[in-house]
C-alpha cells in the first residue's frame, strides 16, 4: 500500500508504515530539525515543507493511506486551548489535501483535550417561554465541539469516521499518553457533496475496527520501548540546543506502536473486503 504523511514530525507514522511494508510516498513537515531527521531515516521519500502550500496534483488518486498527527497545541490541556482561533489550527488544510488526493483511508491523531473543546465563537440565540403571567425571554448558547466539526467535515467529503481514544500504555508503553485517533474510510473516489453509503460488509467491518485493536503487550515491537522509564542525564558531545530540539520533537511525536496496530487492522480489513 502507498502511504503519505502530513505534519510528519520525526516520522512516527512513516516508521509504522515501514513496519507493515508499506511504501512511504511523501511527507509534509515544516520544522527544520524534524525535516533533517526525516531525510536521514527516509531518504527515498519525497518531502514537502508546508501543508498550506502543498500541491497535491501528482498524488491525486494514487495514495491508499494518509496519516496526520495534526497540531495539538490549539487543543492541548497544557496550552491556552484557543481551538480554531489559534493560528496553528491547520485542520482545514488537512481536509483540503484529503479531499484532493482521495485516499481510501485516513488516520489522524490528536490530544485527548480535543474531545472537550468548543469553537471559539459558538452561536447564541433567544427563545420565548410563556410563564404564568408574562412571556419570558431566555437567552441560550449552542456549543459546537471541535471533534464534532472534524467528524462532520470527514462525512461531508465522503468518509465514514470513528474517533477512538487509545493510550500509549495499550501497546506496552510505560506512560499513559491518551490520544484521540481518527479512523476514516471511503469506498470510492467521490468528492465533496456526493452521497454514496458504505455497503453492508464494509459498514460492518469498519464499525468493528475498534474491537480488533489488541490491548496489552505487543510482542512484535516490544524491543522498541525502553525497558525502564527514565531520563538520559549525560549528553557527551551533544550541544544543549540540539538536546532541546530532540526533546521537543519526541514530545510532539506520535507513538508508532499504536499506529502500527491500526495499520495492521487496515490491512486486515482490506483483505476482508
Amino acid at each position: 500500500m502507498r502511504h503519505g504523511s502530513l505534519f510528519s514530525g520525526i516520522g512516527g507514522f512513516d516508521l509504522a508504515a515501514r513496519w507493515v511494508s508499506w511504501e512511504n510516498v511523501f511527507q509534509v513537515e515544516i520544522d527544520p530539525f524534524c525535516r533533517q531527521v526525516l531525510a536521514v531515516q527516509f531518504p527515498e521519500t519525497n518531502r514537502f515543507k508546508d501543508v498550506t502550500q502543498f500541491n497535491t496534483t501528482q498524488y491525486d488518486g494514487t495514495i491508499d493511506v494518509i496519516s496526520a498527527g495534526f497540531p495539538c497545541q490549539p487543543f492541548s490541556l497544557a496550552g491556552k486551548r484557543k481551538g480554531d482561533s489559534d493560528d496553528r489550527y491547520l485542520w482545514p488544510h488537512m481536509l483540503r489535501i484529503i479531499n484532493q488526493i482521495r485516499p481510501t483511508w485516513v488516520v489522524g491523531e490528536n490530544v485527548a483535550g480535543i474531545t472537550s473543546l468548543v469553537h471559539a465563537e459558538s452561536p447564541t440565540g433567544m427563545a420565548h417561554q410563556r410563564a404564568l403571567w408574562v412571556e419570558d425571554q431566555i437567552h441560550y448558547s449552542r456549543q459546537r465541539y471541535i471533534i464534532d466539526t472534524i467528524c462532520q467535515d470527514f462525512e461531508h467529503v465522503g468518509y465514514s469516521v470513528i474517533p477512538i481514544i487509545i493510550p500509549a500504555c495499550a501497546v506496552g508503553a510505560w506512560h499513559r499518553r491518551d490520544r484521540v485517533w481518527f479512523l476514516a474510510y471511503t469506498n470510492g473516489g467521490r468528492r465533496s457533496g456526493d452521497q454514496h453509503p458504505l455497503g453492508h460488509k464494509e459498514a460492518d467491518l469498519f464499525a468493528q475496527l475498534h474491537t480488533w485493536f489488541p490491548v496489552g503487550h505487543i510482542s512484535e515491537v516490544e524491543g522498541l520501548f525502553l525497558s525502564q522509564p527514565g531520563f538520559i542525564r549525560v549528553f557527551d558531545g551533544v550541544s544543549l540546543p540540539l538536546v532541546r530540539k530532540q526533546i521537543k520533537a519526541f514530545g510532539n511525536a506520535i507513538v508508532p506502536q499504536v499506529a502500527y496496530q491500526i495499520f495492521k487492522c487496515i490491512q486486515q480489513i482490506n483483505l476482508e473486503l
